[in-house]
């Protein structure tokens, strides 16, 4: 049996020193984990422990190797009535002076900050709205209890209502002069592992420089091995490095059978439109998109061991950069054979092929042959992706990759792009694909965005939290 490979396998660079963890003083962040992990261990031989609904299925071992306890904890968290006496104040109904008023202003906060940009998802409350209701309802120290924590902007916010920016502080005084700053005390929950994990490290310290230096690391040895899957031919013997490539869905004519390229016939630059009825180039047949028939690649999955049928797209643009300056070219013989030679390549590293899970949204596009994970990536971007997994060695740098993977697939994923005709050459347009919110929905033009750069801009992302 494969073990989960352990996410907390290395010292926090930030706490390499003496630490304090629930009234314990350690030598280090370590031994704190060390010893927490066997407490953890020994808890997990408790089978009324196990009985608890909704425990995880996993080993011991990999329960272990995806916790980092006290803190974060792979199953039901043992811990919690610790953290409780260590930070709750007894009742004392006598002493008890809370009055507030029900809170009565619209939260509107803008969503356009680092944390919600670096795992952004349709249902995600920014932080500020957060420290808002925190400020008006609780006082420095209390504990708060999040149970659909989702990726952690409660613990963020208890956390920043300590060391909040200037700006808000200023607004905060205006609107609620006795708020009183200072950080609470946060327990969040998911049933989600993912979003556990992303508030694991949302929330809890890191060295930034470290991390930075790793980043830059990753990024040159992922260059190093898969930079030649993103080069394309610029003129005079020159080399561009492509930064965007278009991919467009190719369907059949009903009438002679001929090859329609959807982006070729439907999308009229010219105006900025994307034609109600799709013209043949061979017979000139009209038809709507949703008359047409797909067109189809039959080939072998050697991940999953047997032939598979998917639907057909191709390349139709490319955006690169050559010497400083941005280009765009519609791909050329030198390009195909490029795609040519990355599919022959076998990927040498561990990386995800399970299957989609039951469900409507989940397995929509069943249909269309994309059935397992690895479908959602073009070749060349499920490499670089799976060198950067396996060169990753702290959790900070896995967290970095999470944000590329997790529904920041819209960057990376060309499955999950959606280019849209209208807004070429007006403002906020461009050839980078928007995410489809909330759904898998698979649109006819998507955008394969090269993996290196993403690196390097989610780096400075981090490092702003």
């Amino acid at each position: 049996m494969t073990h989960q490979p352990a996410l907390f396998t290395e010292p926090t660079p930030a706490s390499s020193g003496p630490v304090e963890c629930l009234g314990l003083t350690f030598e280090n962040d370590a031994a704190r984990r060390a010893y927490f992990t066997e407490k953890l261990r020994e808890k997990l031989q408790d089978p009324a422990f196990r009985q608890i609904e909704g425990f995880p299925l996993g080993s011991d071992e990999d329960i272990l190797a995806l916790s980092d306890p006290p803190y974060y904890t792979a199953c039901p968290n043992p811990f919690l009535e610790d953290f409780v006496k260590h930070y709750g104040k007894p009742y004392d109904p006598t002493a008890d002076r809370y009055r507030r008023e029900p809170f009565a202003v619209e939260l509107a906060e803008s969503r356009n900050n680092p944390f919600v940009n670096a795992h952004s998802y349709a249902t995600k409350v920014p932080h500020q709205a957060v420290m808002r209701l925190l400020l008006h309802y609780t006082e420095p120290g209390d504990l708060v209890l999040d149970a659909f924590g989702g990726t952690g902007m409660t613990a963020v916010a208890a956390q920043l209502c300590a060391n909040p920016d200037q700006d808000f502080i200023q607004i905060i005084t205006d609107e609620m002069p006795e708020a009183q700053w200072g950080a609470r005390c946060a327990i969040v929950g998911d049933l989600s592992t993912a979003a556990t994990f992303i508030a694991r490290n949302f929330n809890l310290p890191d060295d930034l420089n470290a991390f930075e230096k790793e980043a830059q690391q990753l990024a040159q040895e992922v260059q190093a091995e898969c930079g030649w899957m993103y080069e394309t031919y610029h003129r005079h013997n020159q080399t561009g490095n492509i930064i965007v490539t278009l991919w467009s869905d190719v369907f059949t004519c009903t009438n002679c059978g001929a090859e329609i390229v959807f982006w070729d016939r439907a999308v009229n630059l010219d105006s900025a439109e994307i034609e109600d009825k799709i013209s043949c180039k061979v017979c000139g047949v009209q038809n709507k998109k949703t008359n047409l028939e797909r067109a189809w690649v039959v080939k072998f999955d050697t991940l999953l061991g047997h032939t598979i049928k998917i639907a057909k797209q191709t390349p139709v643009l490319i955006v690169y950069e050559c010497n400083g300056k941005r280009y765009e070219k519609y791909p050329d013989d030198k390009d195909f054979e490029l795609l040519d030679q990355i599919e022959q390549q076998s990927i040498p590293y561990w990386f995800p092929t399970e299957r989609m899970p039951v469900g409507e949204e989940s397995r929509r596009n069943d249909d269309i042959g994309v059935t397992h994970v690895h479908h959602f990536f073009t070749k060349r971007n499920l490499y670089a992706l799976a060198v950067a997994w396996s060169k990753a060695q702290s959790i900070r740098a896995k967290f970095l990759l999470t944000s590329l993977m997790y529904k920041s697939s819209l960057l990376c994923a060309p499955l999950m792009s959606n280019f849209f005709a209208a807004k070429k050459g007006k403002a906020g347009g461009g050839w980078v694909g928007k995410e489809r919110s909330g759904t898998l929905y698979y649109p006819s033009i998507h955008s394969e965005v090269a993996i290196v750069p993403q690196i390097k801009s989610r780096t400075c992302l981090s490092t702003n939290f």
